[in-house]
């Protein structure tokens, strides 16, 4: 179905639920009694937050604006039409992912309209939330309910005589959406009576998936971090390490491959020994500044609906290595553009702003054409040389470090395609990274035992980062046989096997921290 991340959170066992429960009904009670007596105004109840996906769709939806599309007097009469129940997007939105919606007048008699009414909708895929003549009367805003069917109460008084207006806030964020159950599942409940509503509803879309997107509060990739309360403040004079911390690495492809040959780390480690340094490469192959993507549920906020959450803990970032620009250089159109490319960039180190003040732009490496399959890498370059100047130009407005691995790399063999490192790249360009932060880059063959163990390291963390078969891990076949042990089905294997990554990879760390050599 959907492939969006959803979270992890902490449950209350049942009897402290309904302790607390009970503690906060008797509460409730004081209080009243208390405002009684005092004849003081009561306090305004604090708001329940909006669901992640409510708060984006509110944003931008234009149907949602002022609730446009929800009230009796607007005119829909110029959407087209589509049968329900059915998906929107195999033949009236082909591809289309967002809010969609659909309205539906239908007359009702004196009697009718004085009867006890329950509104019958069916499943829907994914999310809705449902209006009648203006008036909201259920909803399913959080994702996990395509299979939930809607049965939704309307309050007495709310039908009248003549015209009434259905409206359904369809939202549906990867594969087929609509409301999509059986016909029969669709009518309005009208005492003994039902009126028949599988068949022709109007239909307009709303805000597409990608404009939801961009008015994520947090990127995807941030996720897995931990907010501190006051964000870690900025480097004084330059980039320095002074105690012991976290260093995450941000960014594409070459970013990711990076922790493979372990250079960058073994040159910070090396320059700080008294320091325990923790290294996490975070960086994704196909993270792009405008999209990162994420299989669903990775790193979440709230159990799914299918299963057991991703329950691993976010991480602290005292330090962020940010790696992006090469690929954005090749994209093409409107939208894709150094003035774009910097709208994204600079939305990234806002929200780092509230984790870190210690982050380090890093410039992608240039192209060159090292198979002579006739790339015209001067042309590809000189484009690149835009968005590199970019980065920089965002480094010197914010005080921010910055290594520029397109300067002192060009002109010099470090791919193996044209666009990714080589081993020896990934080498030069750890020792760009050293040198321009100010400390040694010389990579001595005693620290090639040292190298070793920060690849092992790093290994176990990639098994951690990216686990593969994600779906029978923390995504929507966990009950799947496969997914469980043969003997009893429990426990879940992979599971344990993810946290065992870790313990190992923590045990492999604190050797590395042993045997750095003391200066």
């Amino acid at each position: 179905m959907k492939m969006h991340p959803l979270g992890y959170f902490i449950h209350a066992t049942a009897p402290l639920a309904s302790l607390l429960a009970s503690l906060l009904i008797i509460a409730g009670v004081c209080a009243f009694q208390v405002v009684a007596e005092s004849k003081t105004s009561p306090k305004k109840p604090t708001s329940t937050p909006l669901p992640h996906w409510t708060r984006l769709i509110m944003a931008v939806d234009p149907g949602s604006q002022g609730d446009a599309w929800t009230k009796t007097s607007f005119n829909h009469s110029k959407w087209k039409t589509m049968k329900i129940p059915g998906h929107f997007d195999t033949a009236q939105l082909p591809n289309f992912d967002g809010v969609v919606w659909f309205r539906k007048t239908i007359e009702l008699s004196p009697e009718q309209a004085k009867s006890k009414a329950i509104l019958h909708l069916g499943q829907i895929d994914d999310m809705d939330v449902t209006w009648v003549n203006g008036t909201r009367i259920g909803g399913y805003e959080t994702p996990g309910h395509h299979y939930t069917v809607r049965n939704y109460p309307v309050p007495a008084g709310l039908l009248k005589t003549g015209k009434n207006t259905i409206a359904v806030r369809v939202m549906d964020h990867g594969a087929p959406g609509g409301i999509a159950g059986n016909p029969e599942q669709l009518f309005l409940e009208l005492g003994k009576e039902t009126v028949p509503l599988a068949n022709m509803w109007h239909y307009a879309p709303g805000a597409n998936l990608n404009a939801l997107n961009k008015q994520a509060e947090v990127h995807i990739f941030l996720r897995p971090l931990t907010r501190p309360a006051k964000p870690v403040p900025a480097f004084a004079k330059g980039f320095k390490i002074t105690d012991d911390q976290t260093i995450i690495l941000l960014g594409g492809a070459n970013a990711a491959e990076s922790s493979r040959y372990g250079w960058i780390e073994t040159l910070i480690s090396t320059k700080h020994p008294k320091h325990q340094l923790s290294f996490r490469n975070m960086a994704w192959p196909a993270d792009t500044v405008y999209q990162q993507q994420r299989p669903r549920n990775f790193f979440s906020t709230s159990k799914p609906s299918y299963g057991e959450a991703d329950h691993r803990p976010t991480i602290a970032a005292d330090t962020i290595f940010l790696w992006f620009g090469k690929m954005e250089s090749l994209e093409t159109g409107n939208e894709k553009s150094p003035s774009s490319f910097r709208t994204s960039y600079e939305a990234i180190l806002n929200q780092l702003d509230d984790y870190t003040g210690r982050v380090v732009l890093v410039t992608p490496a240039p192209f060159e054409d090292p198979l002579g399959i006739g790339l015209d890498s001067e042309e590809l370059n000189i484009n690149l040389a835009e968005y590199v100047a970019t980065i920089r130009e965002l480094a010197d407005d914010r005080g921010l470090p910055v290594v520029d691995l397109f300067t002192e790399l060009k002109g010099k063999p470090v791919t193996s395609d044209g666009q990714m490192l080589s081993t020896e790249g990934h080498r030069l360009a750890a020792e760009v990274i050293a040198r321009q932060l100010g400390f040694s880059s010389q990579l001595s063959t005693g620290n090639e035992t040292l190298r070793g163990a920060f690849i092992t390291k790093n290994a176990l963390w990639r098994q951690y980062w990216l686990p593969t078969n994600w779906a029978f891990l923390y995504g929507n076949r966990q009950t799947t046989p496969s997914s469980r042990s043969h003997i009893r089905g429990k426990p879940r294997w992979f599971p344990e096997d993810v946290n065992k990554s870790l313990s190992d990879l923590e045990k492999m760390e604190k050797k590395i921290w042993k045997e750095l050599p003391k200066k």
